[in-house]
């Protein structure tokens, strides 16, 4: 039933080689810091790209 529901959306996202082309990273539990979660990820891609620019 969710499916019927969502198809049009699933669908338009899909790749038939590939299939769904999404990555998503969650976070499950509670009295997560989210501001800190993003600062650390954020951090994490910043050097990410000065390390790219150094090869």
């Amino acid at each position: 039933m969710a499916f019927l529901k969502n198809q049009k959306q699933i669908e338009s996202n899909w790749d038939i080689e590939i299939g769904d082309r999404k990555n998503r990273l969650v976070f499950i539990g509670q009295n997560i810091n989210k501001e800190k979660i993003s600062a650390n990820l954020e951090h994490c891609l910043t050097m990410l790209d000065k390390l790219n620019k150094d090869t």
